[in-house]
């Protein structure tokens, strides 16, 4: 493996791209959890939404998923995350690497069991240039600096909810405040790349779907792993 240290989480298409061929299945206990792992030829993998099954952003168990990473050594996380666009400016060609997250009605993420750890979340900013060189190299649009919010899930956002995100953050998602949050405690760096899939519900007139968001995904997963080959030959 070239980064021992470093693991990347992705969706369900991680593992099944040829960014993972020849990848060894690991089972590893953490947090009372059994967390799959791949061991790739570049660094471990891990899908965020789990192997064989799928498991909706409002159940995934970030706690046991970082902590198992961490339990097998690593110590950089780069994480790819589908997003909605919050502003017509950001469009779904984009991608972008934010530098700050908000998420202010999620269930807590944490590795703490009972008293209370307050820990000031921030995302790597050396991996985040780094995101953004391998973006750049790829000649792709980027955004290299935003707000990500986080929302509940596993529905979409109402109209009126992004009507209210937009003032605060530039695109939307699930997952990667939780993340973020649970590295920190772990003392994990932690950056993220955006996939900008959509605009999010109410952004431009035509109707949001969530075929939609997968068939752009499933266009864009070359590129993304274009971005991480040339991202991971630098680091």
């Amino acid at each position: 493996m070239t980064h021992p240290d470093l693991a990347i989480i992705g969706g369900t298409s991680l593992i099944g791209s040829g960014f993972a061929a020849g990848a060894v299945l690991r089972r590893v206990r953490a947090g009372g959890a059994v967390v799959p792992v791949h061991a790739g030829s570049a660094a471990w993998l891990l899908s965020r939404h789990g192997v064989g099954r799928h498991v909706p952003p409002h159940r995934i168990d970030h706690a046991a998923n970082l902590s198992a990473l961490k339990k097998l050594g690593v110590r950089r996380v780069l994480a790819v995350c589908s997003v909605g666009s919050l502003h017509r400016s950001i469009t779904p060609r984009h991608y972008l690497v934010p530098d700050d997250f908000l998420s202010l009605w999620c269930p807590p993420a944490t590795v703490v069991a009972e008293g209370a750890i307050h820990v000031t979340p921030v995302l790597d900013a050396e991996l985040c240039a780094a995101l953004c060189g391998g973006v750049r190299r790829k000649r792709l649009p980027l955004v290299d600096h935003g707000v990500y919010a986080q929302t509940a899930g596993p529905r979409l956002e109402t109209a009126a909810e992004i009507r209210f995100l937009a003032g605060f953050a530039d695109v939307v998602g699930m997952t990667l405040a939780s993340e973020a949050a649970v590295a920190a405690e772990l003392g994990l760096r932690y950056a993220a790349l955006c996939v900008v899939d959509n605009f999010a519900n109410g952004i431009v007139q035509k109707p949001l779907t969530l075929e939609a968001i997968q068939a752009s995904a499933r266009r864009k997963a070359a590129q993304v792993l274009g971005i991480l080959d040339s991202v991971l030959a630098r680091l």
